[in-house]
């Protein structure tokens, strides 16, 4: 028995597909950030921010309205020049990894979501050690101590959450 394709027609605002040429979200009015603030953080991690920026594209719930800004740095550097750049203009920021657990209110989050999805680094930092990015996920964490035989990280093999494809 074949069954009919279910058809979305509902159109909801925010929820175009992200492309490299996408026009702009329509500003949200309840925004804090002035466009000095969107001019600072876009100097400071360029593409890697996105404003306006719909939080159901980040949680695996996929529910949450828009955030003020979106930023994911790509390194260190970056994170401690948004977080200067928030104090500096007295904007809040919220930091969040890779979206499980996470739960957003539809009014969405005023000021700067930091997301951690680009840092992913793993390296040994001793014999014994290892230092990890924030955005590194779990399975890949323990995937590098196996192969480099270390232990002390078993614990982790159980814990719930969204595993990242790279």
């Amino acid at each position: 028995m074949s069954r009919a394709p279910i058809l979305d027609d509902v159109e909801l605002v925010g929820d175009e597909e992200l492309v490299d040429e996408a026009p702009p979200a329509p500003a949200n009015p309840r925004s804090i950030l002035a466009p000095a603030h969107r001019a600072a953080l876009r100097a400071v991690v360029g593409d890697g921010v996105r404003f306006d920026e719909p939080m159901r594209r980040h949680t695996t719930l996929k529910i949450g309205g828009p955030a003020d800004a979106f930023v994911q740095p790509a390194s260190v550097a970056e994170v401690t020049a948004v977080v200067r750049a928030c104090a500096a203009a007295q904007l809040p920021i919220t930091v969040v990894g890779g979206g499980s657990n996470l739960l957003v209110r539809d009014g969405g989050v005023r000021g700067v979501v930091l997301g951690t999805g680009r840092l992913r680094s793993l390296a040994l930092a001793g014999p014994q050690a290892v230092q990890v990015a924030a955005g590194s996920s779990t399975g890949k964490l323990l995937a590098f101590a196996l192969a480099h035989d270390l232990g002390g990280l078993e614990f982790l093999g159980g814990v719930p959450a969204r595993s990242a494809a790279a």
